[in-house]
């Protein structure tokens, strides 16, 4: 943290952005803490292994139709080009979230998974078996999807209901109407 506010303070004084003279220490910083944890590198790569530009592709494949089914209920005269636009932002937005998330990833891989879970992983997945794995999941996504989303809005409000009421029986207050 000290170098981040020299850096700062630098910057500052040098009439410099601030996000350019920060930049070189986080990027140290980051060297360090791969260099210092040899999980960061592997689960780097097993992000790199398991989530392509094709397989966030098939993600969105996946909850098109469904999104697609909505979008020509509520908008009746939209036309092909519109939804192939409209297609086209979800999957970079897609790309934006998965980007976004792989700090978090990572993290959660080192906290997880030891030196060696990583290690194994990477090779299943750099393997023909582990290949097959990843293609074949956005196809049954794209298969089970479309069902799924209409079963979980079908079904949530039910069993928010059981569970409410059953809160009711065991005395707690739900802040629902009895």
């Amino acid at each position: 943290m000290k170098k981040l506010s020299t850096a700062l303070l630098t910057a500052l004084m040098l009439g410099v952005s601030a996000p350019a003279a920060i930049a070189p220490v986080l990027a140290q910083d980051e060297a360090s803490e791969a260099q210092a944890d040899p999980r960061v590198a592997l689960a780097e790569e097993l992000i790199a292994l398991t989530v392509t530009d094709t397989m966030v592709e098939q993600m969105v494949d996946a909850v098109w139709p469904t999104l697609e089914e909505q979008l020509v209920a509520l908008n009746p005269e939209i036309s092909e080009d519109a939804l192939a636009d409209l297609k086209a932002k979800m999957v970079e937005l897609e790309r934006g979230l998965v980007a976004d998330m792989t700090g978090t990833i990572v993290t959660f891989y080192t906290e997880t998974f030891t030196e060696q879970e990583l290690t194994e992983l990477n090779a299943f997945y750099a393997s023909d078996l582990g290949q097959k794995l990843l293609d074949s999941q956005p196809a049954l996504m794209s298969q089970v999807m479309p069902d799924m989303i209409r079963q979980v809005q079908t079904s949530v409000p039910l069993l928010m209901e059981d569970f409410l009421s059953y809160a009711e029986e065991q005395g707690f207050e739900t802040g629902e109407d009895a």
